[in-house]
């Protein structure tokens, strides 16, 4: 690149600050275009990872959801299994021979899967109460 001397002065000596800022001013004008593309480009990304954050928050808010729900059904479902066996030991045990009792027992099996934690909670214990009022009987 050659340089070449010309008469014509790109500052003005008698006011050299507003000489300055004239030179900056053309300077921001040509290195603004870049710039702004620079920003804008890096502002999409940053808006298209937030997105993507947020996207992904939500994802994992439900997931953690349906694992809570599915936790929830296995405590139930191992509560009834439990249940069902005791009332298995019961029958087995021969002590389902009163018509009342024998009577609520199938009430019981026949909604066992409609029962709130709470019922199941209650009838486990009643369970176990007659295992063991009928084995201490038995001793």
């Amino acid at each position: 690149m050659k340089l070449i001397n010309t008469e014509i002065h790109d500052i003005n000596f008698k006011d050299l600050d507003k000489s300055k800022i004239n030179l900056s001013d053309k300077i921001i004008k040509n290195i603004f275009p870049l710039l702004e593309g620079t920003q804008l480009s890096k502002l999409e990304e940053s808006e298209s990872l937030k997105y993507e954050l947020k996207r992904k928050i939500k994802k994992i808010k439900e997931e953690k959801n349906e694992l809570e729900n599915m936790i929830i059904k296995y405590r139930k479902q191992k509560k009834i299994k439990k249940l069902l066996e005791r009332i298995s030991n019961i029958v087995n045990a021969g002590l389902t021979n009163s018509g009342s009792y024998r009577h609520e027992t199938i009430i019981l099996i026949k909604v066992i899967d409609t029962l709130s934690e709470d019922q199941l909670n209650y009838h486990l214990s009643e369970t176990l109460k007659t295992i063991n009022k009928q084995f201490s009987v038995l001793l």
